[in-house]
């Protein structure tokens, strides 16, 4: 069994807050507020803040501070574009395999998903997402990669 780390737990915690806009784009951060709000000492913040500029998730200007990046449309709109095509192409071949107990709860989730959006809720609607691609069959879909 994979034991985690404190400093894996710190560093997931900041990329979520950043990808769910808890941390907003520009938003200037500092090590000292990121120890109190997450309870944790200096050591995971300074690794995880290291692992997320090598992500270039956020950026440190000299004499200035550290900040989350700002969002990168061109960027945004290609791994948008490459999402929908690798996640249609997926659930064309699952219909195929999946079973209608599988489906009903795919749509509910779905719906769901649609609701967060329609309520502008980003956060949720990123964790809805996620339970989405947590409850489509993966043993299935490893029966479609060649």
């Amino acid at each position: 069994m994979q034991t985690i780390t404190l400093q894996d737990q710190t560093y997931e915690v900041l990329r979520e807050m950043i990808i769910k806009l808890d941390l907003y784009p520009g938003q200037k951060i500092s090590e000292s507020h990121l120890i109190d709000l997450l309870e944790v000492g200096r050591t995971p913040i300074r690794e995880s803040l290291k692992r997320l500029k090598k992500q270039n998730l956020i950026f440190t200007f000299p004499q200035s501070g550290t900040y989350v990046s700002r969002i990168d449309m061109s960027r945004a709109l290609q791994a948008r574009f490459i999402r929908e095509c690798v996640e249609k192409e997926v659930m064309t071949e699952l219909c195929g395999v999946m079973d209608e107990k599988s489906e009903k709860m795919l749509w509910k989730i779905l719906d769901r998903q649609r609701e967060t959006f329609k309520n502008n809720n980003v956060s949720d609607y990123f964790d809805v997402d996620n339970e989405f691609h947590l409850v489509s069959p993966p043993r299935k879909l490893g029966t479609l990669v060649p």
